[in-house]
C-alpha cells in the first residue's frame, strides 16, 4: 500500500458526487491512451493509496487515521448526501459479504421509514454505475493464478499416491479432503498476487472451483451409470488423459442439463408451492396463540438478520429482537417462538414475528415459493461450478 500524495488528497476532498465520472476515473486512476500525444499514460494515483481524513473532509464525523482512495470514492459517490445518516463513513473493504451487510442496514432503514423508496432507487442507480467501472478497479487473472504451482502439484501427487486405494474405489470424501488441503496451501502461495483481489472480493470467480480445476485437479465426478464416483487427479492445465474422457463427458452433461432441461423441475415445484401454501396467512397484528414451545438456537452473525423482529422467551418474559437489543443476545442460546409451534388457525404475530407486518405482507405462505426459485438458481449455478463440497447440516437452521 502506497501513501497518497497530499496534492491528490486535496483534489479528492474537493470533489462533489456529480464530479465523479468515468472520464475522471480513467484520467486519474488507470492506464489510459492519450489521443493527443498518442502515448500510454500511467495513473496519477491508485485505488489502494492510503491517506488520513480530518473530521468533515468527507461526511465523516470523526478523524479517520487511515482510509484509501477506493473507499473514499465509494463513500463520496454512493453514500454522501443519501445514506450518511445510515452508514456513516464506510471504511471497510467492499467484498461480497460486506456489501450484504451494507444492504442489510439499508433495507432495515427502508423498513423503519428512515429512508424512502426513492432513496433506495437512487442507491441502486449509483451502485449500478459503480459496478459498470469494475474493470478499472479490480485486477484480473495473472499467470500465477492460472498456472499450476510445482510445489502444490508435487504435494498433490504425494497425497493421491498415499490414498490411492481409497481414490481408486471412488472415495469422494477423501478426494475432497485432499483438495481442501491443497486449496488452502495454494491460497498461501498466491497471497499478495493481484488476481487474489478478484477471488477474495467474492465478486467473480471461485478459488475452490476455478483455480482448483485449472491448476490442481478436477477431483470427484459422479458416474451416472454406476452411481459411483470417479476421481480425476489431473488439472485442466495438464490436459485430459484418455481414461479420464468418460468423467469429463459426464461433467459436461451434469452442468448443461440443470441449466437447460432441469429448470422445469424448479419451475414446477414453485407452482406447486404457490398452490399449496397460498392459504397460509397471518393473524391480526398483536395476536398471540400462547404456545409454550420454542425453537432453541444460537444467535450468530450469520442468522442475526433472520431473527430480527422475531420474539424470544427470556426467562418469564417475551422479548422482541430489535437492532437496539440484539447485541445483548449474540452467541447465546435463544428460545425462539416459531410458526412451527403456532396453535392458531392463522399464524399469530408472536410466532411469526413483526417483519411481515412492517412491510404489509399477510399471505406469508406465498414466500415459500422462493424455495423453488432457489432450486432453479442452484441448478443454473451447477453449469459453472460442478465441484463437490463437504458441509455440516444443522436441522435447526433449516427449520428457522
Amino acid at each position: 500500500m502506497a501513501k497518497l500524495d497530499p496534492k491528490y488528497k486535496e483534489f479528492l476532498v474537493g470533489l462533489k458526487q456529480e464530479d465523479i465520472t468515468r472520464d475522471l476515473i480513467e484520467e486519474n486512476l488507470v492506464n489510459h491512451y492519450d489521443k493527443a500525444t498518442k502515448k500510454l499514460v500511467k495513473p496519477k494515483f491508485h485505488w489502494s493509496d492510503e491517506f488520513s481524513l480530518k473530521k468533515g473532509e468527507c461526511h465523516n464525523d470523526t478523524d479517520i487515521a487511515k482510509t484509501n482512495v477506493g473507499l473514499f470514492i465509494y463513500n463520496k459517490f454512493i453514500i454522501e448526501n443519501l445514506l450518511e445518516d445510515i452508514l456513516g463513513y464506510w471504511n471497510e473493504p467492499i467484498t461480497d459479504k460486506v456489501l450484504g451487510k451494507i444492504e442489510g442496514k439499508i433495507n432495515e432503514a427502508l423498513v423503519k421509514d428512515k429512508i424512502t423508496v426513492d432513496d433506495y432507487a437512487e442507491y441502486e442507480n449509483r451502485l449500478q454505475w459503480i459496478l459498470s467501472i469494475h474493470t478499472m478497479v479490480c485486477g484480473s487473472f495473472t499467470k500465477a493464478s492460472i498456472s499450476p504451482n510445482k510445489e502444490i502439484i508435487a504435494k498433490r501427487d504425494r497425497l493421491n499416491k498415499a490414498n490411492k486405494e481409497k481414490l481408486d474405489a471412488g472415495d469422494a470424501i477423501t478426494a475432497i479432503k485432499i483438495e481442501n488441503e491443497l486449496i488452502e496451501d495454494a491460497k498461501k502461495k498466491l497471497e499478495g498476487d493481484p488476481s487474489m483481489e478478484l477471488f477474495d472480493s467474492g465478486a467473480r470467480g471461485n478459488f475452490a472451483n476455478n483455480y482448483k480445476n485449472i491448476s490442481i485437479q478436477r477431483g470427484p465426478v459422479k458416474d451416472p451409470i454406476s452411481g459411483k464416483y470417479r476421481i480425476n487427479t489431473r488439472s485442466f492445465s495438464e490436459g485430459i488423459e484418455k481414461e479420464n474422457i468418460p468423467e469429463m463427458a459426464s461433467t459436461i452433461v451434469q452442468g448443461a442439463y440443470p441449466k437447460a432441461v432441469g429448470t422445469r423441475v424448479g419451475g414446477y415445484l414453485t407452482k406447486k408451492m404457490y398452490a399449496e401454501f397460498q392459504n397460509i396467512v397471518l393473524g391480526p397484528k398483536g395476536s398471540d396463540c400462547g404456545s409454550k414451545r420454542t425453537l432453541e438456537m444460537e444467535l450468530t452473525d450469520s442468522n442475526k438478520n433472520d431473527l430480527l423482529y422475531r420474539y424470544i422467551v427470556d426467562g418469564k418474559h417475551l422479548v422482541k429482537l430489535v437492532p437496539e437489543n440484539i447485541s445483548k443476545y449474540m452467541n447465546k442460546k435463544l428460545h425462539v417462538r416459531s410458526p412451527m409451534f403456532c396453535t392458531s388457525e392463522h399464524i399469530c404475530n408472536v410466532c411469526y414475528g413483526d417483519k411481515a407486518y412492517m412491510i404489509g405482507v399477510k399471505n406469508v405462505g406465498l414466500t415459500a415459493a422462493k424455495i423453488g426459485s432457489n432450486f432453479i438458481n442452484l441448478g443454473m449455478k451447477s453449469f459453472h461450478d460442478a465441484t463437490m463440497k463437504l458441509n455440516h447440516i444443522d436441522p435447526k437452521k433449516i427449520l428457522l
